[in-house]
C-alpha cells in the first residue's frame, strides 16, 4: 500500500483500507466473490483508497508549490524516494 510517511495526518485512512482489505478476503472466503456482504466491503475500500489517492495528490501539488519549483520531468529516481527527501 501507500508508505506511512507520505501520509502522516491520515493514517486512520491508511489503517481503514487495511482493515477493510482483510474483512475483505475474510468475506470472499466466506461468503463468495458475490455476495453482497463481499460488495460492500469493496465499494467501502475503493473509496477509501480514492480518498487516499486525492490525498496523496493534493499533498505532492503542495510540495511542489512550497518548493517554489516543478519537479524533474524525469526523475532520476523513484517518486516515491523523491518526496521521501522531503518529507523526512
Amino acid at each position: 500500500m501507500w508508505p506511512s510517511y507520505l501520509l502522516p495526518e491520515n493514517r486512520g485512512l491508511s489503517k481503514a483500507a487495511e482493515l477493510l482489505q482483510a474483512a475483505l478476503n475474510k468475506a470472499e472466503s466466506i461468503h463468495g466473490h458475490m455476495s453482497e456482504e463481499t460488495a460492500s466491503i469493496n465499494t467501502q475500500l475503493v473509496a477509501v483508497r480514492h480518498a487516499i489517492e486525492v490525498d496523496l495528490g493534493h499533498r505532492k501539488r503542495a510540495l511542489v508549490a512550497s518548493t517554489g519549483g516543478k519537479l524533474n520531468e524525469r526523475p532520476c529516481g523513484n517518486t516515491v524516494e523523491i518526496y521521501q527527501k522531503f518529507l523526512i
